[in-house]
């Protein structure tokens, strides 16, 4: 009996946290636009989804754009996705952490005095983003030490494990028929492989289950985890130097910047999505699917040009329209598009566990 994407079956606990937590990344989504409208009952509509960082909105949207980040981390896949969704986790708390520049009457209540330009960082809130950036600093670094530090206990002891493993066979024999279980090792790129045969009634029942080749499976999870530390730090390394050595750039552009990196990666898996798509135990990817991905990342690069443009040409804190509100909602509209794409692609991707047994 084979396993595959849309068997119907018994869900793992596995798959059935892989499942929450895709729903719960949509739902960071659902919890910033339900705390924009709300707050907007009573302030108005504001300029820019950003601004939200100094109303009462400010708690759900930190830690909705949190939580966004480490499940997207936990969930970023395989291959060159995992390296941009790892990228764009890494950013995204930065958006969470450092807010945008607004100006004096752009959200009712909060008082702006810019000592130069007409947008600026309010002090009051100063404190604040240095105490969140440097706990993103700290927590980062210590995420990164402890990924390389896994990867390599655990690429040796697996290697070590199917280098070393010999052959061995345990039989035992009785009632209607005989039970064989055996375990074989090959050295070198061999995979080990575990056969369970019951024998007796009116037929035989066979099961295999086999592992995937042991050094190059632990090779490949390895360089993938060592790929993605590498570019959480350099991310953390370029946020350090802004913070440190340019404060005042730093809070002037890091939220955009941050903002633009995460759609634009968001982009670019969907792109990687839309033209050569990751395999996923062996099951194309159907061509509606490719389409649609197209279309996200078209449309997501269309939007955060327009609305990068608005910013840089003074109409961040317009609100009769404000266009960089409307380029915001529509970046998380079409950022929650491209995750509805890809679970419903992946919604019945197999437990590994039993993938791996059955090759």
């Amino acid at each position: 009996m084979s396993v595959g994407r849309g068997s119907v079956g018994a869900v793992t606990a596995l798959e059935r946290t892989y499942r929450n937590g895709r729903i719960a990344i949509a739902g960071t989504v659902v919890l910033i636009g339900i705390a924009v409208a709300v707050t907007s009952a009573r302030t108005g509509v504001l300029g820019s989804i950003s601004a939200y960082y100094y109303t009462p909105a400010r708690n759900v949207l930190v830690g909705a754009l949190l939580a966004a980040a480490v499940a997207i981390l936990v969930l970023s896949g395989r291959g060159a996705q995992r390296a941009l969704l790892d990228a764009a986790a890494v950013v995204a708390p930065v958006i969470a952490l450092v807010p945008t520049p607004v100006s004096a009457g752009a959200v009712p209540g909060v008082a702006v005095d810019c000592a130069s330009g007409d947008r600026c960082v309010p002090a009051e809130v100063l404190p604040d983003i240095d105490v969140g950036v440097a706990v993103y600093l700290i927590a980062g670094a210590l995420t990164v030490g402890v990924v390389v530090v896994l990867s390599a206990l655990g690429s040796g002891r697996d290697r070590a494990a199917s280098l070393g493993a010999g052959g061995a066979a345990v039989r035992g024999t009785g009632g209607g028929g005989a039970v064989a279980t055996s375990v074989r090792g090959m050295g070198g790129g061999g995979a080990v492989a575990t056969s369970v045969r019951g024998m007796g009634g009116g037929g035989a029942v066979a099961t295999s289950v086999r592992g995937l080749d042991g050094a190059g499976a632990v090779a490949t999870s390895a360089r993938g985890a060592l790929v993605s530390a590498g570019v959480a730090a350099v991310v953390l390394a370029v946020v350090a130097g802004g913070w440190m050595l340019a404060r005042d750039v730093f809070l002037a552009s890091a939220h955009l910047v941050a903002a633009v990196v995460f759609f634009g990666l968001v982009a670019a898996v969907a792109v990687v999505n839309a033209v050569a798509p990751p395999s996923a135990w062996g099951a194309p990817t159907a061509p509606w699917l490719r389409r649609s991905y197209g279309v996200v990342a078209v449309a997501l690069v269309v939007d955060l040009a327009v609305t990068v443009v608005a910013v840089l040409t003074g109409h961040a804190d317009d609100t009769a329209p404000p266009p960089v509100f409307v380029g915001e909602a529509v970046a998380l509209a079409l950022f929650v598009v491209f995750w509805v794409l890809q679970s419903a692609e992946r919604w019945n991707d197999p437990d590994p566990a039993i993938i791996a047994g059955q090759r």
